[in-house]
């Protein structure tokens, strides 16, 4: 994306928040499925006139709290696809706010840990690290 012209892109003051409520985040912010629906190209557009972007993103369904919603791989896809384009801080809302969250609602939070400061981290080597630590002996069975 390039800006139509000088004059429509933002002032260093300005920030823009950017939820992408239609996204599939069960699937990272590259796949077709969220660029199919604008959702991705929305942000990109955006990245094209605002130097300071933040998002909004959601890992949990709400319309079904409690079921399991597999955005654990997509997270850090997104967050890097974001910083990509320009998002200076990124926002994943979840379950943490309950009295007892479940262990992989923590998981994703420890997800959210390693990779808001570094959009690179390895998936896989955070999924094996957590595990290790957090279920110890257990990791396997619970896998």
């Amino acid at each position: 994306y390039q800006p139509t012209h000088n004059d429509v892109i933002l002032n260093d003051t300005v920030a823009v928040r950017i939820s992408p409520i239609g996204s599939n985040f069960t699937e990272s912010l590259y796949d077709e499925v969220n660029y199919k629906y604008g959702e991705s190209k929305f942000i990109e557009g955006w990245g094209a006139v605002a130097n300071t972007i933040y998002i909004w993103l959601y890992q949990d369904n709400f319309n079904n709290y409690f079921s399991p919603y597999n955005t654990y791989d997509a997270a850090i896809e997104s967050y890097r696809f974001c910083y990509e384009n320009g998002a200076v801080l990124m926002f994943n809302q979840g379950q943490l706010i309950q009295i007892a969250p479940t262990a992989f609602a923590i998981f994703k939070d420890y997800i959210n840990a390693k990779s808001y400061f570094n959009v690179n981290v390895n998936y896989k080597d955070v999924e094996e690290t957590f595990f290790e630590n957090y279920f110890m002996d257990a990791k396997e069975p619970i896998r």
